[in-house]
C-alpha cells in the first residue's frame, strides 16, 4: 500500500502499522499518485515533475517532466504514462528514455476522465462534451 499526501510519499506492508519507507519526493504538494506495474510507482507533483519509484528498492528510479500540468495522469501499458492536460490534449509519455510524447486532441471539451487499456495499446478520453473518444496507440 502507498500512500502520497502533501509533499511525502509512504510504502506500508500489510503486517505493520508502521511505513516501510518514507520519503519526500519534492518541495510541492503531490498531486497524483500511479501504480505504474507490481514495483514501480509514480507521483506528479504541482511543478509538473513525475517522480518514478522503484518500490522494492525503496529508491527513485528516474522522472520526467509534463509537457504542461496533469488534470488527470494513469498508466498506460509497460513504461508509459497517460496525461492529461488543461489544453484539451492528452500525452502518452514514455516514463524512460527521451522519446517525445505522443499527442492527441481530444475533441471532449474540458477532459473529466482517461483510461487506457493494459496493454497500452488503447486509450479513452471522456470530457463535458459528453463525448468519449478512443484513439489507438502504437506498441
Amino acid at each position: 500500500l502507498v500512500v502520497a499526501g502533501s509533499s511525502k510519499i509512504m510504502l506500508f506492508d500489510e503486517t505493520s502499522d508502521k511505513p516501510a519507507f518514507s520519503a519526500r519526493p519534492t518541495r510541492s504538494a503531490i498531486r497524483g499518485l500511479i501504480q505504474l506495474d507490481a514495483s514501480t510507482i509514480a507521483t506528479y507533483d504541482a511543478s509538473k515533475m513525475f517522480t518514478i519509484w522503484d518500490a522494492e528498492r525503496h529508491t527513485t528510479a528516474g522522472g520526467f517532466r509534463a509537457p504542461r500540468q496533469p488534470l488527470h495522469a494513469c498508466a498506460c501499458g509497460k513504461g508509459r504514462v497517460l496525461i492529461a492536460d488543461s489544453s484539451r490534449r492528452v500525452a502518452v509519455v514514455p516514463v524512460a528514455g527521451h522519446a517525445e510524447p505522443e499527442m492527441h486532441e481530444a475533441d471532449a471539451g474540458k477532459i473529466r476522465a482517461i483510461a487506457a487499456s493494459d496493454d497500452g495499446s488503447r486509450i479513452a478520453v471522456a470530457g463535458d462534451e459528453l463525448k468519449l473518444r478512443v484513439f489507438a496507440t502504437p506498441p
